[in-house]
């Protein structure tokens, strides 16, 4: 896949995989793409013109390409291409029964049953949350994430493991409500990090009420990046 670059515009920022690397850049940069062939997935049309793609071969991912994953009455045309080749991705790396959580801008939810979709759920992840407290509330300001402290003692760290516990909480109510299916659980996204900020991963794994697969946001390998290369491949490179 070294000569083919994989691109996922999200709402915040813009990951690049290309040459056995992942970069992540801000709306603020301009991208230069090494490879001649481009795929991308978009779901935020501003973030194509930070990219330079004048003499690239782009293949952008639309919802002709929606038919590679099973659903059950949902409409699947709604589905962002970012969730898309995350679920094809994850389908193909951890089986057919999955609860995937996607911690990008938004907390994302899709159930897999028997590698059909059949359910989602979409809620702020955690840096909204934080951003609409200090906006909102006129003697709050933005702080950064920390450690979870033993007990609430001041406004930040209660808003701080507040936030922490209310994403955790929601995770264990969806993996409550699906489990019987036995579904592999899978973490990933952005959001890992700023969760990581706030538990350290043995606290994670001890607070979510099953065993989960937590993708770290600086590995390569993940399930997106599966995903790219499953859709890459059925277009024939």
């Amino acid at each position: 896949m070294s000569n083919v670059s994989f691109v996922d515009i999200g709402n915040t920022n813009i990951k690049v995989f290309e040459n056995e690397t992942k970069k992540i850049y801000t709306y603020d940069q301009k991208i230069e793409i090494q490879n001649k062939k481009v795929l991308i997935s978009c779901v935020n049309k501003e973030g194509l013109k930070n990219i330079k793609l004048l003499d690239k071969n782009v293949s952008i991912i639309n919802k002709e390409d929606y038919h590679l994953l099973e659903v059950n009455k949902l409409d699947i045309t709604e589905l962002g291409s970012d969730r898309f080749v995350n679920n094809i991705g994850a389908i193909d790396k951890f089986g057919s029964n999955l609860i995937i959580f996607n911690l990008g801008t938004a907390l994302t939810v899709d159930i897999i049953v028997e590698n059909k979709l059949i359910s989602g759920y979409i809620i702020p992840s955690i840096n909204l949350i934080k951003k609409s407290l200090f906006m909102e509330t006129e003697n709050l300001f933005d702080f950064n994430l920390q450690k979870k402290s033993k007990h609430g003692i001041d406004t930040i760290s209660q808003i701080n493991d507040g936030i922490g516990y209310m994403i955790i909480g929601f995770i264990n109510e969806i993996i409550k409500k699906y489990n019987k299916n036995k579904q592999t659980v899978i973490i990933s996204g952005g959001g890992v990090y700023h969760l990581g900020q706030i538990f350290d991963f043995d606290e994670l794994q001890t607070a979510i009420n099953k065993k989960v697969i937590i993708e770290n946001y600086h590995e390569y390998d993940n399930c997106m990046y599966n995903g790219f290369k499953l859709l890459n491949s059925y277009k024939g490179d």
